[in-house]
């Protein structure tokens, strides 16, 4: 004797339930165009930031040649000339 449990039917579909439907029901070719998007604006994040680190990179350069900091090897050479 087996038992039969009927699922309850429901005509309320989720957000995401619909989302998914969507994916499995569109073309390779959507799938492809949405990928492509989402990698461009990857890269165009991406180009963002290496611009900005970029100029501030060239800001800190131009700062540094403008007045001399001390590094590891002017300190050590200080300390060796007062000792």
């Amino acid at each position: 004797m087996s038992l039969v449990f009927p699922r309850p039917k429901t005509s309320v579909i989720g957000k995401k339930d619909k989302r998914l439907m969507a994916e499995v029901n569109a073309s390779p070719l959507k799938h492809f165009v949405t990928a492509k998007k989402k990698i461009n604006g990857i890269f165009e994040q991406l180009a963002a930031y290496i611009k900005e680190s970029s100029a501030f990179l060239e800001e800190e350069k131009l700062l540094d040649s403008d007045s001399h900091t001390a590094d590891g090897e002017d300190v050590l050479r200080n300390r060796l000339e007062d000792g």
